[in-house]
């Protein structure tokens, strides 16, 4: 269970109006380093790959389109800042097109459902870097894997969700690693997986995340509401060397 009161010192500020209504991070958990701007020609560009991701920093409010078109549906908007911490916006890219009289478009994964959302944003509207860090977690084996430029460098023992609130699987992302003094802290690592139980947790979206648990002997099982848990201090060193848009695997084996 996933107390409320435990993060309540997280608070969105009073001016992210339509981000303001994601609310607490407790309310919305259902429970490396990038390298610098970065060019490229279009063909370049593209989903994660087993040594490097591209990720996309939001410049500023921007529509995420459903093709790389200006009158396309708009599918979700964006903003240049995360929706807990306000730090900077930063999505995982799944692609890349360049449309016939010049104007390039990169795919980027939403933190929005349903789980692996993607959505068209024109290019001049993000700024481009690197990275070869990326988090697997594996459901059957009860681990989370670090993985560094195709190297793994560590593996640490987790809870994941238990069989009736099973943890979601599939390519996602980090979203917004956020320092909590409660119950699930010292840091709630918020991933862009939305539970396929919880349309709604205590108030919020059902959004799993990765954090702390007090109790070692859940490790190693499937206990939790759908959100990774792991010790304290690891998941304070994990806060660390992640940031936005690293890519996060899922997978049940």
């Amino acid at each position: 269970m996933i107390y409320f009161r435990a993060v309540g010192s997280v608070r969105l500020p009073n001016r992210t109006s339509p981000l303001r209504r994601a609310g607490l991070i407790a309310a919305a958990v259902a429970c490396g380093m990038v390298a610098g701007p970065a060019t490229a020609s279009p063909l370049d560009v593209g989903p994660p790959t087993a040594t490097r991701a591209w990720l996309a920093d939001i410049l500023y409010p921007v529509a995420a389109r459903s093709a790389p078109n200006p009158r396309a549906r708009v599918k979700s908007k964006l903003f240049h800042y995360t929706a807990y911490t306000r730090r900077q916006q930063t999505l995982l890219v799944t692609g890349s097109f360049k449309r016939k009289h010049g104007q390039r478009w990169i795919r980027v994964q939403l933190p929005t459902r349903p789980n692996g959302s993607q959505g068209w944003v024109p290019a001049d509207a993000v700024a481009l870097s690197t990275t070869g860090l990326r988090l697997h977690v594996s459901i059957r084996r009860r681990v989370l894997e670090v993985w560094r430029d195709g190297r793994r460098t560590r593996t640490i023992k987790v809870a994941v969700g238990a069989p009736s609130t099973p943890t979601s699987t599939g390519l996602f992302a980090v979203a917004d690693p956020v320092p909590s003094s409660g119950h699930l802290g010292p840091y709630v690592i918020v991933l862009t997986a939305y539970s396929r139980v919880y349309k709604e947790f205590m108030g919020g979206p059902g959004v799993h995340g990765i954090h702390g648990w007090g109790d070692p002997s859940a490790f190693g099982h499937a206990v939790s509401n759908g959100c990774i848990r792991m010790d304290r201090s690891t998941v304070a060193w994990l806060a660390r060397i992640v940031r936005p848009g690293i890519p996060v695997e899922i997978t049940p084996n």
